[in-house]
């Protein structure tokens, strides 16, 4: 799919008419692309959904990609091309089933595997005041290797680290003493009054950094 600045609005636009034509929820559309329902609101509110997300949501619901790019023809596939396009998947792979297959192999291979648990909490990528608590229970427990040696997995909120981190992507956080930080890296910072998610650089003054 060619996604740019220019359409991304409209594609977005589309998509969420898609899904009230379904008569999906949020929450709903939250479990095809693996982020918090809150996640997935704010990621169509603010049309900030990125190109693999859009992909999921695409094949998960049977849109016709002409459609949802330009407007024309139908807005959903028919099951004959639903199934063709399946076909064409498992001759050729992309890489997301590819990565999802190495992932389901690991999972059945190691069912000991330590979860990390997943806190609906906004850590927001940038300098916002979160007003509500942080909560004590985690929603549920993430078993997916991409997470191993984290404390835990919560949502990105915000456009302010994009295309590195997008709103409401999961992000694994580990804590760590202040001497192992290593400049020109990001971290998520959690303080009384902030949580925000950034890079840290090296300030001018000795006892300081930015």
């Amino acid at each position: 799919m060619i996604l740019n600045k220019e359409n991304k609005e409209d594609i977005v636009e589309r998509l969420d008419l898609a899904r009230r034509n379904k008569g999906l929820t949020y929450k709903d559309i939250a479990t095809y692309i693996g982020i918090s329902p809150e996640g997935a609101r704010s990621s169509f509110h603010r049309k900030s959904l990125n190109e693999q997300k859009i992909n999921l949501l695409v094949a998960a619901l049977g849109i016709n990609e002409e459609w949802l790019i330009t407007g024309n023809g139908e807005m959903f596939l028919t099951e004959d091309q639903i199934n063709e396009n399946k076909k064409q998947a498992f001759a050729l792979p992309s890489n997301y089933q590819v990565i999802e297959e190495m992932r389901n192999d690991i999972r059945s291979k190691n069912e000991t595997t330590k979860g990390v648990p997943f806190y609906d909490v906004e850590f927001r990528a940038g300098f916002e005041l979160v007003m509500e608590d942080q909560r004590v229970n985690p929603e549920y427990t993430i078993y997916d290797p991409i997470y191993k040696g984290c404390d835990a997995v919560v949502p990105a909120f915000g456009d302010s680290m994009t295309p590195v981190i997008h709103s409401g992507d999961k992000i694994g956080i580990k804590k760590i003493a202040l001497d192992k930080i290593l400049f020109g890296q990001i971290y998520a910072i959690l303080t009384e009054e902030w949580r925000t998610i950034k890079y840290i650089r090296k300030s001018q003054f000795d006892d300081k950094t930015s």
